[in-house]
Order: C-alpha cells, then sequence, then structure tokens
C-alpha cells in the first residue's frame, strides 16, 4: 500500500517522493509523468511555471475539473528569467474554450512586494 507517499515536483522539475521514512529524489521530466487521463478533480500550479505540463495538465484534468494557476506575470522584476513569467494573455490562449476549458476567474494584481500574479482559474468542459 502505497498511500503513505507523497509526491511534489521542486524547482528543478524533479518528482519528490516523500514517504514516512525517507526522501527519494527521482529524476523525471513531463514525458515521463505517467498519470491516467482525467485523473485528477482539482490541479493547483502557485509560483512554479514549467510550460512543457500544459499539455500534462489538461490530460490528466477530469471533466468538469479545476485548474488553478498563480504565477508571476509580464512586468515582474524578480524572478527576472523570462522562463518564469507568464506572457500576456497566454493562459487564455493555452486553456481557451476551443483546448476544452472554460475561464473562471482571470484577474492580475500585484502581491505585498509589488510585483505582478496572474490569478487564474478554468473548468474542463470537454
Amino acid at each position: 500500500n502505497l498511500d503513505h507517499i507523497n509526491k511534489r515536483t521542486n524547482f528543478d522539475g524533479e518528482i519528490v517522493v516523500n514517504s514516512n521514512t525517507n526522501n527519494t529524489i527521482l529524476q523525471m521530466n513531463e514525458n515521463e509523468i505517467n498519470f491516467y487521463s482525467e485523473t485528477f478533480d482539482l490541479i493547483l500550479m502557485s509560483r512554479f511555471l514549467h510550460r512543457p505540463l500544459y499539455d500534462v495538465m489538461k490530460k490528466i484534468t477530469r471533466l468538469n475539473g479545476i485548474i488553478a494557476i498563480n504565477q508571476f506575470y509580464e512586468g515582474c522584476v524578480h524572478p527576472n528569467d523570462p522562463n518564469l513569467i507568464l506572457k500576456e494573455n497566454e493562459l487564455i490562449e493555452v486553456f481557451s474554450k476551443e483546448n476544452g476549458f472554460e475561464i473562471l476567474w482571470n484577474s492580475i494584481c500585484t502581491i505585498e512586494d509589488g510585483r505582478p500574479i496572474q490569478e487564474f482559474i478554468v473548468q474542463k468542459i470537454k
């Protein structure tokens, strides 16, 4: 029984497997994440942007499931790596109605230190 194992992805794109007895780091990329299609009701990506995971997220979200993304947005000075910052309309295009999603919430706001963040929530409709 593997109920005691908790998986998460760190900022290097590694899958970290935590169990009650030890931590194991597995080197994996988005092509090696083998969840069944339509496995999850909710996927949350917060301040971690790895664009190749967009297609994985779309695939593993169940019909009527939710994807919520909270990420640094254009104009952010830190981080300054463009790979970690959302572009204008990026999520709207990736998770469009044509791609099977309905936008439930889309807001650009600033956090306490003044950096812009996009809050984005979609529901899988087909």
